[in-house]
């Protein structure tokens, strides 16, 4: 397989889990607006769409496991090179929004309590994904064994253990009103998906691509965004209020099927230099735009909330996800360029 051809379909996925991401932080001017309507086709849209952005962070790790579960490294590199890094990313990020809040609010610095607040997480609840992260890397050397000893069996296995944990056993407890008490350990993001990153990555292109798992690919997403939106909607007939927990349940069906056809697509066409070069650039600067959205909108939000206002509500709220993204890119191409910072993206 084509390394050039390899990176880009990797960039481009990056690209679509943090539009996802985005979308998922719009709040009820996206993400929540099935909660505010009682039109039943738009509350469909809606869910449909708030469905697909869970795929955000299962597409990071499926795009970690792909780059990182094959590699070999010393614990003394892993602890190093990745995970000290991540530690200090999380002190300096979470460190620096407790002082953006400390100055929003005119409070005092408290360095006590900025590192109780890092540590706990309470800085800022959308850095969770950098706890998630950290607990990954330290887990590598052990998944990487059992990447490297699973067979295509088991790989499915795996699937098919998500779904009952995550997906299955969460609607036997909604149908029966009560608690699954059974526990699956690899029904868990941060072991599931980047072992299913490595399988579509590394594995699968032993085989020549067919098209009739292209085909399955695409019934599984659909059927999968179906059943997220049937639960929800169930969700809220049963308890009468509204609960996002469905919008994930069988998210993984569009989250294996977006990567395999993203991969299946860039492995028979040929990207323009051009072109290329544009993808891995926003690619390469997604966890910049991540870390740094809060400030992003805080700075900028408010005008392009004005500027767009002339569009239709979803459409002005797509377009400021993707300006967010476009600045986002753009702040963290220049901080890339600073020697010292740039090792923080």
């Amino acid at each position: 397989m084509n390394s050039t051809k390899r990176q880009v379909y990797l960039d481009v996925l990056r690209i679509i889990a943090i539009l996802c991401v985005l979308f998922n932080h719009s709040g009820e001017s996206g993400y929540f607006i099935f909660t505010l309507t009682e039109k039943i086709p738009i509350q469909i849209i809606s869910i449909f769409l708030s469905s697909i952005s869970k795929m955000g962070v299962p597409l990071f790790f499926m795009i970690s496991g792909a780059l990182l579960l094959k590699k070999e490294e010393s614990f003394k590199d892993l602890y190093l090179k990745r995970v000290l890094r991540y530690i200090i990313i999380i002190f300096v990020f979470c460190g620096l929004y407790y002082f953006y809040q400390c100055r929003l609010n005119h409070t005092s610095f408290d360095f006590k309590e900025m590192i109780r607040q890092t540590t706990t997480g309470q800085t800022q609840t959308s850095y969770w994904f950098l706890y998630s992260y950290l607990g990954f890397l330290v887990s590598l050397p052990l998944l990487r064994k059992i990447a490297a000893a699973f067979s295509v069996s088991d790989f499915i296995y795996l699937i098919c253990l998500y779904v009952a944990g995550v997906g299955v056993f969460g609607l036997l407890a909604r149908t029966f009103i009560g608690q699954i008490v059974v526990y699956i350990p690899f029904a868990v993001d941060i072991l599931a998906y980047p072992l299913l990153g490595y399988f579509f990555a590394e594995v699968v292109p032993a085989h020549e691509p067919d098209k009739k798992i292209f085909r399955l690919m695409i019934l599984l997403a659909l059927a999968g965004l179906i059943l997220n939106i049937a639960i929800t909607e169930y969700d809220h007939y049963l308890f009468k209020g509204w609960n996002e927990s469905g919008l994930s349940a069988f998210v993984i069906f569009p989250t294996i099927a977006t990567f395999y056809i993203t991969k299946y697509f860039f492995d028979r066409v040929t990207v323009p230099a051009v072109l290329q070069k544009i993808l891995c650039a926003l690619g390469s600067c997604t966890f910049g735009v991540y870390v740094l959205e809060c400030y992003i909108k805080a700075c900028i939000g408010p005008y392009l909330q004005r500027l767009l206002a002339i569009f239709p509500y979803t459409l002005e709220n797509m377009l400021y996800i993707f300006l967010i993204m476009l600045s986002g890119c753009g702040v963290t191409y220049i901080l890339k360029k600073i020697p010292f910072v740039q090792k923080l993206f």
